[in-house]
């Protein structure tokens, strides 16, 4: 019995031996048994993924399979030198349950490649993961999505346990370069619809324009760190769920963290919980935001240096560069400039700021309000066409400042009705 025993685990280890020593070869055969049923992989000239081949479902099901083809397709595509890789149009279910680096993902993008959804929408299967990323783009140079609808499980998400559940991004970018984001709907994530930090080297150069973003449970863009950042020709709309519920922030999480050389133009953003259409917090530097239409506040806080506000229309909401009272000791912001920015029933708000100048705006139904600031204001003008509010008398109190603003800018109604008030 023993020597049977023997001879059988013999046996079965020679099998395992062997099997070991000839998996490239198995690994050759099934594939080319695969291209004999199914046809190449990938259409050469036109980018096209086989999903027979991979057993991709483009008809909203088998998640796992669908997932699994997809990233296997990405894989191929990058081992091969292929550049453009487009879904066959339809409708892809996938899940998260892919474990990366500590961390759920769904789609791994690799460097050099054009992933093009070809007007296709992916759907994330309802899941209960705090985190997850229905595309990642980590550690990756010369990226390219377009052309498509990604779709979050916000509606069906399992919320369980303690946690806020905040961290379900769209597409999340991390310590890569050369990355276009353009022409995609991102919508109904738990998180955000863009996310963009670093991932043992920071991100530079990324690119999003002509997307709509909207109905996330946190925000719409979020950046916490990264250099030359254009955002442009986007619609970011209806953020609500949990907080900070912003269009765009852009904060570092970390001291030693840097946001540099972010250009924001030509959005449409609006709808925001917190009000907010962009938000600026700590080591941001050289930040352009101009020619957008806004439905909200611009809040410039705590740090930074060389911020311009510019040819925005902003409705119910304003410019705010502000200094926070837990920060007055320990940060400063210098070389805002505020120009040429249409505001309707809404404001310009600045304390504790250095070298600002506030030019050429012209405000409807609103103020300026300065509180231990270094401002230059020259030709704004200033047109309230309702009852003053008491905060505009409490502002302007001041004779010399109102003397001063008077001499430079365009005033009708507001100081008329300041004088009336302080006379009674």
């Amino acid at each position: 019995m023993k020597k049977k025993i023997f001879i059988f685990i013999t046996f079965i280890t020679i099998i395992i031996i062997v099997a070991i020593l000839n998996i490239d070869n198995i690994n050759s055969w099934r594939f080319e048994y695969r291209i004999r049923k199914y046809g190449q992989p990938i259409n050469i000239e036109t980018g096209l993924i086989n999903n027979e081949f991979f057993g991709i479902s483009s008809n909203n099901s088998n998640s796992t399979k669908t997932r699994e083809g997809i990233n296997e397709a990405i894989n191929y595509a990058s081992e091969n030198n292929i550049e453009y890789i487009k879904l066959e149009k339809g409708t892809y279910l996938i899940d998260s349950s892919l474990l990366y680096q500590g961390y759920r993902r769904s789609i791994l993008l690799k460097s050099n490649l054009t992933f093009d959804l070809n007007g296709s929408t992916i759907i994330l299967e309802e899941n209960s993961y705090s985190s997850y990323g229905v595309i990642s783009i980590w550690n990756c140079e010369n990226v390219v999505i377009c052309n498509g609808t990604l779709i979050g499980d916000r509606e069906l998400h399992n919320y369980i346990g303690s946690t806020t559940h905040e961290w379900g991004m769209g597409i999340d970018i991390r310590g890569s370069k050369n990355i276009k984001i353009t022409n995609l709907q991102i919508k109904k994530m738990t998180g955000d619809g863009i996310y963009i930090s670093e991932r043992n080297d920071n991100t530079e150069y990324v690119s999003i324009s002509n997307c709509n973003i909207s109905n996330n449970r946190r925000q719409g863009i979020t950046i916490i760190t990264g250099k030359r950042i254009d955002i442009f020709q986007n619609e970011i709309h209806d953020i609500e769920g949990i907080a900070p519920r912003i269009g765009i922030d852009l904060e570092p999480n970390e001291v030693n963290q840097t946001i540099e050389d972010v250009n924001i133009y030509e959005n449409k953003l609006y709808t925001f919980a917190s009000l907010k259409a962009i938000e600026l917090h700590n080591n941001i530097y050289r930040i352009k935001i101009y020619a957008n239409e806004l439905y909200g506040k611009i809040m410039i806080y705590d740090s930074r240096e060389n911020v311009d506000v510019y040819n925005n229309n902003i409705t119910d909401g304003g410019v705010y560069a502000i200094i926070l009272d837990k920060y007055i000791e320990t940060h400063e912001m210098k070389n805002v400039t505020i120009e040429n920015n249409y505001l309707k029933n809404s404001k310009i708000a600045l304390n504790r700021s250095e070298n600002v100048k506030v030019i050429s705006n012209n405000i409807e139904d609103g103020n300026i309000a300065i509180i231990n600031s270094d401002v230059e204001l020259i030709g704004n003008t200033i047109v309230n066409t309702g009852e003053l509010p008491l905060e505009y008398a409490i502002l302007y109190r001041d004779t010399e400042n109102k003397k001063i603003f008077k001499e430079n800018n365009i005033v009708q109604g507001i100081f008329d009705q300041i004088e009336k008030i302080e006379k009674t």
